[in-house]
């Protein structure tokens, strides 16, 4: 990827770069390549305007840091980590691809990443997309928006054990959380999930993806279902938490050929609270 990029590490360890302007509109902004281990970017700005590279790439590299950082592409991929880059961190900053953008965050087939107090905000594709094997992340005190395009805010696909916590959820148009395609183990706290999409779920777990919990949470979508819970989404459990739905016909909480799910010590409003089809050893207790 030389001279591709505005900033490149390769093959480099433990530099600091703070209070830069890194732009390549036809090309990377700033890349993090393979084996450059412990770098720093501070109070920063990444942009890229080419949609088939990224403002941010870092691609089998760990523990890198980016704090207090803005990270845009507006027509395409904001920051991507990608193979095996694990134990990253960005904090602090605005990942956007707004207006015209793909995703804002892509991390695939990387694991132990974590994003802190950050605004990641779409208006096209999915705003964060943990995609294959991306497992064990951390997403805490953020706020993850897709304000237009009907896509999922965030999507956590065959990706396990992630948490996400103290955050902020939201798609205008589309699904809010999309857990999916035997993603398990991932757990969702102290956070708000809202939608305002016809007929969807603010909150879907689906396609035998299992034993997720949420806790502590309000998940709301007041134009269709608050959660649903369906295609073999089996033993997942919802606590301590709000479902709201809205609009005719669509209930705060629908379990549809899903079993042994577990709703505890929970909140659930709309016209019909929670509708139970096709599913077996579904358990609601404590719940109102």
């Amino acid at each position: 990827d030389f001279n591709r990029s505005g900033l490149q590490f390769d093959s480099s360890s433990s530099n600091t770069v703070t209070g830069s302007y890194i732009s390549n509109p036809p090309g990377y902004g700033a890349s993090i390549d393979i084996g450059s281990d412990g770098n720093t970017i501070s109070q920063s700005t990444m942009t890229s305007s080419n949609g088939s590279f990224f403002a941010l790439y870092v691609h089998d590299a760990n523990f890198n840091t980016v704090t207090g950082s803005y990270i845009s592409n507006p027509s395409g991929v904001a920051a991507k980590i990608i193979t095996n880059a694990n134990y990253n961190t960005i904090s602090q900053s605005t990942i956007t691809s707004i207006p015209a953008g793909n995703y804002a965050l892509w991390i695939n087939g990387s694991s132990s990443n974590t994003v802190a107090g950050s605004e990641i905000v779409s208006g096209a594709l999915n705003t964060v997309w943990l995609d294959t094997n991306a497992n064990y992340n951390t997403f805490s005190q953020s706020a993850i928006v897709n304000s237009a395009g009907g896509s999922a805010a965030f999507l956590i696909y065959a990706s396990s054990a992630n948490n996400v916590t103290g955050s902020l959820i939201s798609s205008l148009s589309g699904i809010a959380l999309d857990i999916r395609n035997i993603s398990n183990g991932n757990t969702i706290s102290q956070s708000t999930l809202t939608s305002n999409a016809v007929g969807l779920p603010a909150l879907t777990i689906n396609a035998a993806s299992s034993s997720n919990t949420v806790t502590g949470s309000l998940i709301s979508n007041p134009a269709g279902y608050g959660v649903l819970l369906t295609i073999n989404a089996n033993a997942n459990t919802i606590s301590l938490s709000t479902m709201i739905g809205g609009g005719a016909g669509n209930a705060a909480l629908y379990i549809n050929k899903a079993s042994s799910n577990a709703i505890v010590n929970s909140y659930m409003q709309a016209s019909t609270a929670a509708l139970i089809s096709g599913s077996t050893g579904t358990t609601i207790g404590g719940s109102w």
